[in-house]
């Protein structure tokens, strides 16, 4: 009996010490929750404040070719995808624009590193959102594509000139010199590109000449192209840049050497630079949005910077400029747009401008509604150059610049988020450029069906 007692009440003690643990653990675990529950969310100082869509961006490679990087809002998964291959010593090539197809199944931008193969010094490119299937679009096919055409020769009378210049023929493998007294160059192996001119442009520099000469290339066949006139009419810019989706992904719109927008398809025939957006005559077209919406799918908003300078809306296929929206503010004018886009929700327009001393850029927000231009950046030493808005309209991802008369286009930048209105400016990556931020989840290429093979038994 004594023994059973011992017993019993070393049970009951037992039982008295488990409650008393379990009475202890439970309270540190509501008072864990509680404080869990009510302390206040901290944000990443280097995160965007919207985790909707993928942003790709451009990282500068003088040495191995310029680099386009994926990254999550929230600053995870951060992967190259591609890489243009090119060494640039001089840095005087690399890609220049991003931008996503709207249902982010490709991602198309502008590059110059194709340029000893295209009559553009610029071309527009796509690739898949694994950097994946690369193809050219303005003046397709790519370099490399160009061995898989029939191939024919052409001919071409150059008269001299005063110092030294290049002439190309569009489908030709490379670049020939011209003598100094003239003469007549043969292209050989130039692709027969089919039922299209294939142009040729006199190069000199940086700068190009468009000439009158297009030949129709015959494959096994020499076309006698004839004489090219040379005229005093350079373009350093002649070529695609601001590349710019149509909302429903039929087409890309670019800036056509600051003179005109055209628009391509996304699966143009080889040798195709797509059709004029509308009339231009009356206008020198150069950074270009379109509309974001189905209500404002044929609407563009397009900077001229000639005449009347300033920011206009027009529709495609209109035969006018259209109506300028912005064009003088405080005591600077819009003397060239560096960025322009539409907010999501198609309510007004974001762009970027340097000021009038070339000492700064900065952005701004314009509503059609309201007819109200607000300033959300104010640097007077630093260039905001480029940007792309988060698919909920709220958050802006920017390019900032050092103060260097060098860095209103070129320099090495960091890219900055911050909100709509301005606020909240961070540090999101550095050594970044020309973000784009896709509206929906990047689409990636499928994986091949898995190959499965009945079991045998033996």
């Amino acid at each position: 009996m004594k023994q059973k007692h011992y017993t019993t009440e070393f049970k009951n003690r037992g039982n008295e010490v488990f409650r008393r643990i379990l009475s202890f653990g439970s309270f540190i675990f509501i008072a864990l929750f509680i404080s869990v529950l009510f302390k206040p969310q901290q944000v990443s100082v280097a995160s965007a404040q919207t985790s909707v869509g993928t942003i790709a961006y451009v990282v500068p490679n003088d040495t191995t070719g310029d680099e386009i990087w994926l990254i999550e809002p929230n600053r995870r998964n951060d992967r190259q995808i591609y890489s243009t291959g090119q060494a640039d010593p001089y840095s005087v090539r690399g890609i220049s624009g991003l931008a996503w197809r709207p249902d982010a199944r490709e991602l198309v931008f502008a590059s110059d590193h194709e340029n000893d193969c295209s009559w553009y010094a610029s071309d527009l490119y796509a690739i898949l959102g694994d950097g994946s299937d690369y193809r050219r679009i303005t003046n397709a096919p790519a370099c490399a594509a160009l061995a898989n055409y029939p191939k024919g020769t052409v001919v071409v009378s150059a008269p001299g000139a005063d110092g030294f210049y290049q002439l190309y023929v569009q489908g030709s493998p490379s670049i020939n010199n011209v003598p100094p007294g003239g003469g007549v160059i043969t292209f050989d192996n130039v692709a027969d590109l089919g039922n299209t001119i294939q142009p040729v442009v006199a190069i000199n520099g940086k700068y190009r000449y468009m000439t009158s000469v297009a030949p129709d290339v015959k494959a096994g066949q020499t076309v006698d192209a004839g004489v090219v006139s040379l005229t005093t009419s350079r373009n350093d810019a002649l070529g695609a840049y601001g590349p710019a989706w149509r909302s429903d992904g039929s087409r890309i719109g670019y800036s056509f050497g600051c003179a005109e927008l055209y628009g391509i398809a996304d699966q143009p025939p080889a040798g195709n630079i797509g059709q004029p957006l509308f009339n231009s005559s009356q206008a020198t077209p150069c950074a270009m949005a379109w509309g974001p919406t189905a209500s404002t799918a044929n609407q563009i908003v397009y900077y001229n910077y000639s005449g009347d300078r300033g920011i206009y809306r027009t529709t495609e296929g209109s035969s006018s400029a259209g109506t300028r929206l912005v064009a003088y503010f405080g005591d600077d004018a819009v003397n060239f747009v560096l960025a322009l886009q539409y907010l999501p929700n198609a309510s007004g327009i974001l762009f970027s401008i340097p000021d009038n001393w070339g000492d700064s850029s900065n952005i701004y927000r314009y509503d059609f509604a309201s007819d109200t231009l607000t300033k959300l950046t104010f640097y007077t030493d630093q260039y905001a150059r480029d940007f792309a808005i988060s698919p909920d309209g709220q958050t802006i991802i920017f390019e900032l610049a050092p103060f260097d008369w060098q860095c209103v286009w070129g320099c090495a930048s960091d890219l900055w988020t911050m909100r709509i209105d301005g606020s909240n400016q961070q540090l999101f990556k550095s050594n970044g450029s020309h973000p784009a931020w896709s509206t929906n989840a990047v689409q990636l290429p499928k994986a091949p069906s898995k190959l499965f093979l009945p079991l045998v038994v033996r």
